[in-house]
């Protein structure tokens, strides 16, 4: 299963979690929360692919929720076998103050 998340979409955590539980068909007892949201990934069987954009505009309006989001589906991708994670707008390492290895040197 392949779940595309594009998180500029949401203007409020309420909304995102709204989405989630929705599309992904989470539990009623859902708690509507990143703890919640891990416990409930941990519970999943079966195979599932996350495909996350517009982290960088989550963060801007939501104080760095985007970041808290993937770091959760994050730590469930390690625990779950046959779940990945994969985002599709990674911040260019300037953004993030990392630089590559041949930045590094023609800095030197």
């Amino acid at each position: 299963m392949i779940f595309e998340l594009d998180l500029s979409a949401f203007q409020t955590r309420k909304e995102l979690h709204a989405f989630l539980k929705e599309q992904w068909d989470l539990p009623e007892y859902y708690g509507k929360n990143l703890d919640a949201l891990h416990d409930v990934l941990l519970e999943r069987s079966e195979p599932i692919q996350i495909r996350v954009k517009g982290t960088a505009v989550m963060n801007e309006r939501l104080n760095g929720y985007g970041d808290r989001l993937l770091q959760v589906l994050r730590s469930a991708e390690q625990k779950i076998e046959g779940m990945r994670v994969e985002e599709l707008d990674a911040r260019a390492p300037e953004e993030t103050g990392e630089l590559r290895a041949e930045e590094k040197e023609t800095e030197g």
